[in-house]
């Protein structure tokens, strides 16, 4: 234990980090421009206004792979009411992204991890 307090490294650990700031720096250092950053938020509130906050409480994950919208739900119920409105939501999203090029939702089932 020692050993582990006189390491010269931890001498150099003079100030605390905000949370904040750390993630920012990370987010910056993978995302310097911010775009995939701003895109991702707009395409999440895109899918909560179209969508409505049933959907969106059972929707995990959502990300966009080219001219598709791959969309993670958490039952099958749900994923198969998406794929039912498909069509609908591609014409929605692409009306709200003002980015025509968007072709596809891809539903896919997950299952949500519990926390112990």
């Amino acid at each position: 234990m020692d050993e582990f307090l006189s390491d010269n490294r931890y001498d150099k650990m003079t100030e605390i980090t905000p949370i904040q700031k750390a993630l920012d720096s990370f987010l910056h250092e993978i995302d310097p421009t911010g775009e995939h950053t701003q895109v991702q938020t707009s395409l999440n509130r895109a899918w909560a206004d179209i969508t409505g906050p049933s959907t969106v409480e059972h929707t995990i994950s959502l990300f966009r792979r080219g001219k598709m919208i791959i969309v993670w739900v958490d039952n099958a119920a749900w994923a198969n009411n998406i794929r039912m409105l498909e069509s609908m939501y591609v014409e929605k999203l692409k009306e709200a992204l003002n980015d025509s090029s968007i072709s596809t939702v891809r539903v896919e089932v997950k299952r949500r991890k519990k926390l112990s």
